[in-house]
């Protein structure tokens, strides 16, 4: 039991069940935790991430800006394999079937 600093009422606390005790992210020492430990639990696609951690922010848009170009790169020797491999159907078919292979040997590498 606590009394209510604005009313005067006694209050039924449930120290045991955060869950379902009403009072819980009320309470002053609570927030004031949450706020402690705050910049400590950012996740990446949270806001304050680049303010609080700009050197792995920029690390992260570099790794996946080369991401990005490797795959670019991947493609377009794809499509210059399948266009060179163009000629008739069997040719065709049998280039398609190799890239779905590689696909595969990169998916449990």
């Amino acid at each position: 039991m606590a009394r209510c600093q604005k009313c005067g009422k006694e209050l039924f606390r449930l120290i045991d069940e955060k869950k379902n005790d009403p009072y819980y992210f009320l309470s002053k020492r609570v927030i004031m935790e949450r706020q402690k430990f705050r910049k400590d639990l950012l996740q990446p696609s949270d806001y304050g991430f680049r303010t609080f951690y700009k050197q792995e922010f920029k690390k992260m848009e570099k790794a996946k800006e080369e991401l990005e170009k490797k795959d670019l790169e991947t493609k377009r020797k794809r499509d210059e394999f399948l266009k060179s491999h163009n000629q008739n159907i069997v040719e065709k078919n049998l280039a398609k079937k190799i890239l779905e292979q590689e696909e595969k040997l990169k998916f449990y590498e």
